[in-house]
């Protein structure tokens, strides 16, 4: 147990089952406050793991203090009863400090007697374990000034972000402990409110860890607190002198009321949601009545507005009553108030300098190891595991590949709430909560961290996957990333004629000027075709595709029969997919066949809509089953058991099922709109109505079904496995451009068509 006299700054450390994250959290402070006199006290609230352990290995260090578990709260009003120093940080077990944090903060306390609280700004880090990469991925609504303002629209920090002068804190009181989430806010907010002055300050920053045993994981713990946070503000600034002749800070309020409401809505919480629109609600009416103490150049104002305008147009898609009613007070209250996509991005683009203080990240050198001699890789997609698709399969293989020729992987991708880890066959993901298409009006509430971390990120190469027009490459837009970026566009017809019905045409072009390199699927394809004409020139590197282990017996673990032809497809329940179409036609052919779909049901609306009528259409015929969603190695023996595959879609890049069939010799029937199935072998590209035709010929020839699938197995192996494709990768990677590209053999191309004349004569 540490005796210090007189310490400058007490850190006081609760911790309750975070013994994994303990040593470094202890290192980091040791590390930030090096000779300053300090004193560090672990509150041990009752666990049941290594905590004693590891405090117990700085002893010569740490004040350990153990007690019946009470809570957060309590653990922290501990440690404030028994602090002596000057200055007070409270630091959760899982977090980390900055090497200069303790010296710039307490600095700032020595040398402005006026300042009670310095606060400085978070750099978020998404990681399961305690090694895992700390990504700047996340920022706090942290100002320059009007602190209480912003305390009033959101939590603008955790706790360890502020240290406080330890007489202004015990004024203040202790801890809440009726309160299980959001008791740092209610802490700081009370100091607010009783007017102490905060200075906020660039020059360090604290790390947040945000992992599965975070209370803020505990999504409906989380919103139940965030209202009764925005209730009590809202309580205290009816009666506070410094709401009653602001604007402001009613729209500050009302936009977190609009924030929580759709997380509410999202989370299908009915009851908290009828709370907080009434917040919202009565919030807007107090701004209304305070109209003519709107200032007009303030940047900050404008910023909320915008974005309560268009938290609001999200909202009124939910019917209420009231939401239309909050509608109708900002519309009359700035009737000129921009909703385009574009327009916010401006006024986000101004705001943004003022919002967030700009600073690169390095993770402190005492906390991370540091790998100099480990090349650094991002892969992008918006969606990635444990979501399953051709694009999250493949960036799955090249990312495990390249962590096999020795590179460190980082996966940039949108929060998912199936997905418990941060880390997957090597990889290291970086989530944000973001979603959308250039038409939308917002890419979620962490696309401006996501923005800025695009811009500033320090990787030797980026390789991105998907839509040109996602969430994901919108930065590229505006920032000229200091990463080179490589695309990989998917191009397809549906994507081509949104983009010309929305006049995107010069937007999606901007961003393909604006990668490094851009990579199409096809030698020729719909991809090839709009690059070109975009005055990119791309180059051809195909997909690859890592075999599964053989998995025999799949028509025995599902039912099926061994003795009827099995035709199988495999894709997601999308309506671009045509699985409604598919059935359409096969019910109206004749046969002994059996008919699986393999996908996912999608939780959207309109695609619950969709799979609710394929399955009404599909129990009509007692030949088709739908199996739902199936582990990729169980889709795989499902197409390499199969007779014949069949692809129905409307549009399509390079569906991945095509190489799985190749692979396996499985024979497939696509339509023309799947772009790349005109450059493969072993199948029939035919319209949707001709597909009984083709089905009915390849089963009653099997030499001609067999011949046609071993066409495929041969061009896989000339051009599709990754010992063709990844030094394409490597050379992109170390070189810039690839040496030479894949030629895809005539005359495997020529014998498939041939082969497909005779099948539809």
């Amino acid at each position: 147990m540490t005796n210090m006299k007189n310490p400058l700054i007490s850190v006081i450390i609760p911790c309750f089952n975070y013994g994994a994250y303990l040593q470094q959290c202890l290192q980091s402070v040791l590390t930030s406050a090096q000779d300053i006199p300090k004193e560090i006290i672990v509150i041990d609230d009752g666990s049941t793991d290594n905590t004693p352990e590891i405090a117990r290995q700085f002893q010569e260090h740490v004040t350990y203090i153990h007690q019946e578990n009470a809570g957060l709260s309590a653990a922290r009003n501990t440690g404030m009863r028994h602090a002596t120093g000057k200055y007070l940080l409270f630091l959760d077990a899982d977090d980390l400090l900055a090497p200069n944090t303790i010296p710039v903060q307490t600095s700032i306390l020595e040398t402005q007697p006026d300042v009670d609280i310095a606060i400085c700004q978070t750099r978020e880090v998404l990681s399961m374990g305690p090694d895992g990469p700390l990504a700047p991925i996340g920022f706090w609504w942290l100002v320059r000034d009007s602190i209480p303002l912003h305390l009033c629209h959101f939590n603008i920090a955790p706790p360890h972000a502020y240290i406080i002068r330890r007489h202004r804190a015990l004024e203040n009181g202790f801890f809440d402990t009726t309160l299980r989430a959001c008791e740092d806010y209610d802490f700081w907010f009370r100091c607010a409110v009783r007017g102490m002055q905060f200075f906020s300050r660039a020059q360090t920053y604290v790390v947040y860890r945000k992992h599965a045993k975070s209370m803020s994981a505990n999504k409906k713990n989380q919103i139940k607190h965030d209202i009764i946070m925005h209730h009590r503000i809202y309580n205290v600034m009816q009666k506070w002198e410094f709401a009653q002749n602001s604007y402001q800070i009613w729209i500050a309020h009302a936009l977190g009321c609009a924030i929580t409401a759709l997380r509410c809505a999202q989370e299908n919480q009915k009851d908290n949601l009828s709370k907080i629109i009434g917040f919202l609600l009565v919030s807007l009416q107090n701004a209304s009545q305070r109209r003519h103490f709107f200032d007009d150049s303030c940047t900050i104002t404008q910023y909320y507005l915008a974005k309560l305008k268009q938290h609001l147009l999200l909202l009124k898609l939910l019917r209420d009553p009231s939401i239309q009613s909050a509608i109708h007070i900002i519309q009359s209250l700035h009737p000129d108030l921009p909703q385009e996509a574009s327009a916010l991005a401006k006024i986000e683009a101004t705001c943004m300098p003022l919002v967030h203080h700009p600073q690169s990240y390095t993770p402190p050198p005492a906390v991370v190891a540091v790998q100099p001699h480990r090349k650094r890789i991002l892969l992008g997609s918006d969606f990635f595991w444990p979501s399953l698709g051709g694009c999250e399969i493949f960036l799955q293989d090249l990312g495990s590949q390249l962590v096999r020729e020795g590179y460190e992987v980082h996966v940039a991708t949108r929060q998912i709430p199936e997905r418990q880890t941060f880390q997957h066959h090597g990889m290291h993901i970086l989530q944000w909560h973001c979603s959308g298409r250039f038409q939308d009006s917002h890419f979620g509430d962490q696309y401006a961290a996501y923005a800025h971390f695009l811009e500033h990120a320090d990787y030797h190469a980026a390789f991105f996957l998907g839509q040109p027009d996602s969430w994901m490459h919108a930065p590229m837009l505006s920032a000229s990333p200091q990463t080179p970026i490589h695309l990989i566009p998917v191009i397809n017809p549906e994507l081509v004629q949104g983009w010309i019905a929305h006049q995107q045409e010069a937007l999606i072009a901007a961003v393909l000027h604006r990668a490094r390199l851009c990579m199409c699927l096809t030698p020729g394809g719909l991809d090839a075709q709009f690059l070109r004409a975009a005055g990119v020139h791309p180059i051809f590197v195909p997909h690859a595709l890592t075999p599964y282990a053989p998995n025999p017996g799949f028509r025995e673990r599902h039912g099926l029969s061994p003795d009827l032809p099995l035709l199988v497809h495999v894709g997601n329940f999308w309506p671009v997919k045509n699985q409604l179409g598919l059935i359409e036609v096969l019910s109206k052919t004749p046969g002994t066949w059996q008919m699986v779909f393999i996908g996912a049901a999608l939780p959207w609306p309109h695609e619950q809509h969709y799979f609710a009528a394929v399955k009404k259409l599909a129990a009509q015929d007692p030949r088709i089953r739908i199996l739902g969603p199936l582990p990729a190695h169980e889709a795989d023996a499902a197409i390499a058991e199969a007779d014949i595959l069949l692809l129905s879609s409307h549009a399509e890049c390079r569906p991945l099922v095509i190489l799985q069939a190749m692979h396996h010799g499985t024979p497939w029937i696509a339509t023309p709109q799947c772009n790349s199935v005109h450059w493969d072998a072993g199948g029939v590209v035919c319209p949707l109505e001709q597909f009984p035709r083709a089905i009915h010929r390849l089963l009653e020839r099997p030499a001609l079904r067999k011949a046609l699938g071993a066409l495929g197995t041969e061009l896989w192996n000339t051009c599709f496995s990754w010992e063709k494709v990844l030094p394409l990768f490597l050379q992109i990677i170390e070189e810039g451009r690839p040496q030479a590209e894949i030629t895809l053999p005539a005359d495997l191309l020529a014998a498939t068509q041939t082969m497909a004349k005779k099948i539809l004569g």
